[in-house]
């Protein structure tokens, strides 16, 4: 490879969330995950997630991060962005700042002054 030739793109990344644990799986701010996240516990984004992610506990989208894809979780918390598709087991909360562009599955939708919501919602009982 020379000076000027590009790198390759890197491969999609396909990981797991560990069971139990001392705290939540962190996807820190500058890094971005794409591909498969699967697994048990709750994971905390700062960076970005693009594709699927599939856990049993929450994922908490801070500010400043985003997600994009198919998410399926107990409970989802947006301070940033997030877009695709939502299925929350449990809750779905949108936090002052947070911007779901979105198709979301919920029994229960929490919205905060200042929260931002486009697309549908179904709420099944």
């Amino acid at each position: 490879m020379g000076w000027f030739a590009k790198k390759p793109a890197p491969a999609p990344v396909a990981a797991s969330v560990p069971p139990g644990g001392t705290g939540p799986t962190v996807i820190g701010p500058g890094l971005t995950v794409t591909g498969r996240l699967t697994g048990q516990g709750d994971v905390e984004l700062a960076g970005r997630l693009e594709g699927e992610c599939r856990i049993d506990g929450a994922l908490h989208v801070r500010a400043r991060a985003a997600f994009s894809g198919e998410l399926t979780a107990a409970r989802v918390r947006v301070r940033g962005g997030l877009e695709g598709r939502v299925d929350a087991g449990e809750l779905l909360t949108v936090e002052p700042g947070g911007r779901v562009e979105a198709d979301v599955a919920a029994p229960q939708l929490a919205m905060a002054d200042g929260a931002w919501l486009v697309g549908t919602v179904r709420m099944p009982r």
